[in-house]
């Protein structure tokens, strides 16, 4: 039996650049990127579409991008296409408390989200999923077994043999929204390539989600098991140069080849300017930026992609990067605290009493 799906991750929608010229534009931009892999998934008639992670930019989302949320995903639930997602450290309102929009996406039937429950002893329990309350660890679909581990913490790969040990099943996936030391860009929210290893024992494809940039981790004898897709959208202006796109997956007798998507989101150019969107996945409609000055509808050569507001978006600003994707100077301080938090948060996910923090 042939299964195929479509695997992207870190969506960001109600991502906002305040006070930047087009930033109504840009607002529009992640929920067309989104658009564009839905079309795609049901013109391929995929099997199913995994989200992992970070559907969007931060917990506390506006009506409206909540509403645009559910008008970008209609088409999927209309196809009668399943979409599983599982949560980002993004889209938390409250972590402690396992809180998210999310929640109410998949209560409505939009997506299906997936959240183990934690045992008494701090073990993982992915109970299947139920329609009825949107909620459960684990999904089956054409004889897949997708099991599901939202953002955990700077901890992550000590809870992988607790993670290996719940499963029951063969024939399986793992959605998780985790990064891998020396692939991923981020600093904070990663495992070790040697503490991932036992989940390729586990599980035949593991779909991560986390790093905005894409990259494959293998077996020591060359066999691919992890695949993260990175994010479609660029994000920040330190992504200027990353590959951006999503997967598509073909699963025969066991055996999963991908194919990689190639998104084409707006160029990042600098100062007052809103570059034009290309065409591909996530491309604007005929006409759209006509009414942009000269230098957003790219009458002019684009400049070296500069930043003056750091990526400002929600009132913040983004860390600052170097040429590695690491935070420099007071950002890096800051991503430390934040690293320091990260261990409280995986000390609280090993006290049974807090329940699933997946």
């Amino acid at each position: 039996m042939r299964i195929r799906f479509l695997h992207t991750a870190d969506i960001h929608l109600g991502k906002t650049y305040r006070t930047s010229p087009g930033e109504a534009a840009r607002y529009e931009d992640f929920f067309r990127m989104l658009g564009g892999i839905v079309a795609d998934a049901v013109r391929e008639r995929v099997d199913f579409v995994l989200i992992g992670g970070d559907l969007f930019h931060t917990g506390q989302i506006l009506p409206k991008t909540f509403a645009r949320t559910i008008e970008t995903l209609q088409l999927l639930k209309d196809n009668r296409i399943p979409c599983i997602a599982v949560e980002g450290n993004h889209d938390w309102i409250h972590r402690r408390d396992s809180i998210s929009w999310m929640e109410a996406l998949s209560q409505m039937g939009y997506i299906r989200l997936l959240r183990p429950s934690r045992t008494e002893t701090g073990g993982y329990r992915f109970d299947p999923f139920d329609p009825e309350t949107g909620m459960g660890g684990r999904i089956e679909i054409e004889g897949l077994n997708i099991y599901g581990l939202g953002y955990i913490g700077a901890q992550a790969g000590a809870h992988v043999a607790r993670i290996c040990e719940a499963v029951e099943t063969r024939n399986n996936l793992l959605l998780f929204h985790v990064g891998v030391w020396t692939y991923s860009p981020v600093e904070i929210g990663n495992i070790k390539p040697e503490e991932a290893l036992p989940l390729a024992e586990c599980f035949d494809y593991v779909a991560l989600g986390h790093g905005h940039k894409p990259y494959i981790i293998k077996t020591p004898d060359g066999r691919p098991y992890a695949f993260n897709p990175g994010s479609p959208e660029r994000v920040n202006f330190g992504e200027e140069r990353y590959d951006k796109g999503y997967y598509l997956v073909t699963v025969m007798d066991g055996r999963y080849s991908h194919e990689s998507r190639p998104t084409t989101p707006r160029p990042m150019l600098g100062p007052g300017r809103l570059p034009p969107l290309r065409t591909g996945a996530g491309a604007a409609p005929p006409g759209a930026g006509g009414d942009l000055p000269p230098a957003a509808r790219g009458d002019q050569e684009p400049p070296v992609a500069r930043d003056p507001q750091r990526g400002r978006g929600n009132g913040q600003k983004e860390p600052r990067r170097d040429r590695a994707g690491g935070a420099v100077g007071a950002d890096r301080r800051q991503e430390r605290v934040q690293g320091e938090r990260g261990r409280a948060g995986a000390a609280l996910a090993d006290d049974p009493r807090c329940g699933p923090q997946g």
